[in-house]
């Protein structure tokens, strides 16, 4: 060991004994145990070092999506211009989509409003189920475009949702097929990811451009096999394809943001389904919202999709004009109560509808869509017609010749994305939407340093003869600070995920995008925004508040308090899924922040807090503002004071400040310095001059300051091993509430036949004569329980 570690060892327990010998010379030996801080705080909290470590490791898997992401913006731009790459697709089958003929066969559903399978108990009634959908019949074939009419009512988006598999309630039966092929629940689910579903509203982000909106949809619906050149490529090509190239650079827009028109928007989001690839495209009321002419060209463009590439197009529509009518290949016209009242040729219903319903129709006068669904809506015996008529029978032959030249049903993806993929191009999207709007994101670090300077000003007096009060200002202005930056996540988080959780359900349920990869997406995007945050804060802050100018504990209070703003992300992201309520998010994470600051062991001393709210003392605020407190007051020059000093200032405490006259106490009792003076040595400064004030006999005001506290918790191992730990376990925390909820959500049963229905209505497995039994029961007076568990037995033995 040399002479300048020996100088460093003989100062630390110079230090050591300073502080010890003052405490413990007035008899406070609990404050000593409490004041007694580690010399070296960072090389002695490994902890902090993993924390910074992991944060380490998030920042250059950031840095490396935003090579990435960077590379496909600049490429996305390019996408109008790039050489062409069409030669390469061949190499692909993805291009190539297959021809797929859904059929289905005596499809019914049920609807059971007001039940949950996650909340339902068996005290709560179980209601009726009432039937949406009776015996269904009908297949839609490749090239053709397929409409589903009815009144309101009739179950036209019921069964469109039912045939796509985004049905999540509710019980039905009935068969399906792929190409003849049938296929169960499961399977059928799986094959309907790989399809096209255009939502009735259109759900995009209004700062981007069409272009840029179609390169991150190719680049989430594409495999990762092919070429990004290949797949920005076909962005250029669809463009073409739906009208669209000549809004091409313009904004999405919305609310208060000029944009495409409606129209457009609605060919926009045909355009997102197609660079999937599909074999089918739903659409529900595409029509909904947009005049006349735009709804024309839209129906049109479906025609022209269906007839180019041999897709399925199947839509719901309510009233469309003469001139979309005439567009439509087949129809399927729903009656009241969900039951086929003609399917066939389209151009063959108007015939055989005014006929079954005893009413001519004029072209002259009459509406073809108007026609048939005001006949349909008052005629009983349409679809009783229709189940007798002829072209009943030669649906059911063409269904039965369908299944005997089965082919196999196999999906249009090639593969999925991978996470990582998914990942970066969700980071690229967000660079895009900030590089969109680069004055908000001005406005927001101009806001954060602006707080600061206001909060160093506010705590910035000084008044004469009051230095023993500056590590109580430093407290107060490190409380605010860590508190605001808390705050600023989640006004931040918040509304961010509110405004892409439209789009991110649409992605996740149509399986372009997995929950993994939004919760990681965010996670590498929330990190740099922490980084970002602490420094302005603390780089301004730190100098103008004149904290302790040690380097090791700056860095120490900079990294706990970067690891605690990154812990409080993650508690924001887990209150974001666990609600799709904005209001009760935002008073769920204010609650959580306010019990942490009022029972943090700042403003109310630990041993003042009720045993029930003692976890909030160990709350991310909490932790995080305890822990930069002490590591500021430990060995902080500015904080030793020489006796006369101390001798001077303390004379008129009481009466200037008598909530600090315990502390006054002890600092004006002169046998403390009386005792430093005989039994320490001159401390040895760094430049070997003590600081302008400081006498060799000194008083660490700092360490007596925090002792008042009473902290229990004065090492810093525990603190920053908890707010690890509560960074990695909100995030798997938010993952899971995520992937909870879609289970939940998802309660579609399937059910062999009606019958099985009836039989299986009653949670308790009672049978359809047990049902019956109950409604006479209800309605006679109320028996007791044992009568009517003796009447439920005698009508199972009957």
């Amino acid at each position: 060991m040399n002479d300048h570690d020996h100088d460093l060892d003989h100062d630390r327990d110079h230090d050591r004994d300073h502080d010890r010998i003052l405490l413990e010379s007035e008899g406070q030996a609990d404050w000593a145990r409490q004041a007694h801080m580690k010399p070296d705080p960072l090389a002695r909290v490994p902890i902090l070092q993993l924390s910074m470590l992991l944060i380490l490791v998030l920042l250059i898997l950031f840095a490396c999506a935003l090579k990435r992401a960077r590379r496909f913006n600049a490429l996305c731009k390019e996408s109008g211009s790039a050489p062409s790459v069409s030669s390469q697709r061949s190499e692909y089958g993805f291009f190539t989509p297959k021809s797929v003929t859904l059929s289905f066969d005596q499809l019914s559903y049920w609807s059971h409003a007001g039940t949950t399978s996650c909340t339902q108990t068996k005290q709560q009634p179980v209601q009726k189920p009432r039937r949406i959908l009776c015996d269904v019949t009908g297949s839609f074939h490749s090239g053709r475009v397929t409409a589903i009419m009815g009144p309101s009512g009739s179950g036209k988006t019921t069964l469109l949702n039912l045939l796509s598999a985004r049905t999540t309630s509710g019980t039905f039966c009935g068969t399906r097929w792929l190409n003849g092929t049938e296929l169960g629940p499961a399977d059928y689910e799986r094959e309907m990811r790989a399809q096209g579903y255009v939502l009735q509203e259109d759900a995009f982000f209004e700062v981007l451009t069409v272009r840029e909106t179609l390169c991150f949809a190719a680049g989430l619906r594409m495999p990762h096999s092919i070429p990004l050149a290949c797949r920005l490529e076909c962005v250029g090509e669809l463009l073409a394809e739906v009208d669209l190239a000549a809004v091409a650079d313009v904004r999405v827009g919305g609310v208060g943001r000029k944009g495409i028109s409606g129209g457009q928007k609605r060919r926009l989001s045909v355009a997102v389904e197609l660079l999937g690839q599909p074999s089918i495209l739903f659409l529900d009321e595409p029509t909904s919202g947009l005049d006349s002419s735009s709804s024309l060209r839209l129906v049109e463009t479906l025609a022209a999709v269906a007839a180019s590439r041999g897709r399925t197009v199947v839509l719901t529509i309510h009233q469309p004009r003469a001139e979309i009518f005439d567009r439509f290949h087949d129809l399927l016209l729903l009656a009241v109560g969900g039951s086929v009242g003609y399917f066939g040729p389209a151009d063959a219903a108007i015939s055989f509808v005014g006929a079954a319903g005893a009413v001519e129709f004029d072209r002259s006068v009459h509406n073809p869509g108007d026609f048939l669904i005001d006949v349909v809506g008052s005629a009983a015996d349409v679809a009783a017609s229709f189940e007798a008529s002829e072209a009943r029978r030669e649906q059911a032959t063409a269904l039965a010749e369908l299944r005997s030249r089965a082919r196999p049903a196999t999906s249009s993806a090639e593969s999925p994305t991978t996470l990582w993929q998914q990942t970066w191009v969700l980071v690229a999207r967000r660079l895009a939407r900030e590089r969109a709007t680069p004055r908000l994101y001005a406005w927001e670090v101009a806001q954060i340093l602006a707080v600061t300077i206001t909060l160093c000003v506010a705590f910035s007096y000084n008044q004469r003869g009051d230095a023993y009060l500056k590590p109580f200002r430093d407290t107060e202005w490190l409380f605010c600070a860590v508190s605001y930056l808390l705050i600023a996540q989640y006004m931040i988080s918040v509304p961010l995920a509110f405004e892409e959780r439209p789009l991110l359900n649409k992605e996740r349920e149509g399986g372009t995008v997995r929950i993994e990869a939004y919760v990681l997406y965010s996670l590498l995007c929330d990190t740099p925004r922490a980084l970002l945050h602490t420094l302005v804060v603390l780089c301004v802050g730190h100098p103008l508040q004149r904290l302790n100018p040690s380097a090791i504990n700056s860095a120490v209070v900079f990294s706990i308090s970067l690891v605690g703003t990154c812990s409080f992300q993650a508690l924001v992201a887990a209150c974001s899924h666990a609600s799709d309520d904005i209001g009760a998010v935002y008073g769920g994470i204010f609650l959580l922040l306010g019990l942490g600051s009022l029972f943090g062991g700042i403003t109310v001393a630990y041993k003042n807090i009720p045993p029930p709210l003692v976890p909030c003392f160990y709350s991310t605020l909490a932790l995080a503002t305890r822990s930069t407190v002490l590591i500021n007051a430990v060995h902080n020059p500015r904080y030793l004071l020489d006796c006369p000093t101390i001798e001077a200032e303390m004379s008129d405490v009481a009466v200037r400040a008598p909530q600090l006259s315990p502390v006054a106490s002890r600092l004006q009792n002169s046998s403390a310095c009386v005792e430093l003076q005989h039994r320490m040595p001159a401390p040895r400064w760094p430049d070997g001059q003590p600081p302008p004030g400081i006498g060799n006999a000194t008083v660490d005001v700092g360490m007596i300051a925090i002792a008042t506290f009473n902290f229990p918790d004065a090492y810093m191992q525990s603190n920053v091993l908890l707010l690890l730990l509560y960074a990695l376990a909100f995030r798997a925390l938010a993952l899971a509430i995520a992937r909870a909820r879609v289970r939940c959500a998802k309660r579609l049963r399937f059910v062999p036949s009606p019958s099985a229905l009836e039989l299986g209505s009653e949670s308790d497995g009672a049978t359809a004569d047990e049902d019956a039994a109950d409604e006479e029961s209800r309605a006679a007076p109320l028996p007791s329980d044992r009568s009517r568990t003796r009447a439920r037995r005698e009508t199972r033995q009957g």
